[in-house]
């Protein structure tokens, strides 16, 4: 706490007074991040199309990570040991995958997308499975020391994936 006082120019009892503890402080700090990361996935432009959509927003993704990697890496460590912390972690991916179910079912009501207005369960189940591999994927890559070239290579791979869903969603 000392370290983050000194870094926010306050004193260790003013940084006490807005978190009760460092636990709180990093929960305040992976709420932030993820509210940012949902904000993204949850406001596709009007005219912006699935794939575009999709390929938007794991850049963004990758964005974040780049950003506030130490923080998601956080919140994954906290999400294997603590109930609390695996629940919010669960919440927020989930959130995303609502976004992304919410925007295929957008377009199939417009008619740009083929099938149903409704996204069934196994589309359902694909799409939070490849949101739990981006994931997963992201940690790999931003919690060890990589190349410019590994983060392309990766993202491309998931691109690949990602963009697979928009075919098996219809």
């Amino acid at each position: 706490m000392e370290v983050v006082a000194a870094e926010a120019g306050l004193s260790r009892s003013a940084v006490y007074f807005y978190f009760a503890s460092k636990t709180a402080l990093v929960e305040a700090l992976i709420e932030r991040a993820n509210d940012e990361v949902s904000a993204f996935f949850e406001t596709p432009a009007a005219d912006l199309a699935l794939n575009g959509y999709l390929v938007q927003t794991l850049a963004h993704v990758f964005r974040s990570w780049r950003l506030h990697g130490p923080v998601f890496q956080a919140a994954i460590e906290m999400s294997i040991s603590d109930s609390a912390a695996r629940a919010r972690w669960r919440t927020s991916t989930l959130r995303n995958v609502d976004a992304i179910i919410a925007l295929i079912e957008r377009e199939r009501r417009k008619g740009t997308e083929p099938g149903s207005p409704e996204v069934d369960e196994a589309s359902r189940v694909a799409i939070e499975s490849v949101c739990w591999m981006v994931e997963r994927s992201c940690y790999a890559l931003f919690t060890r020391e990589h190349s410019e070239e590994d983060e392309q290579l990766l993202y491309n791979v998931l691109t690949g994936m990602v963009l697979g869903l928009a075919s098996m969603s219809r």
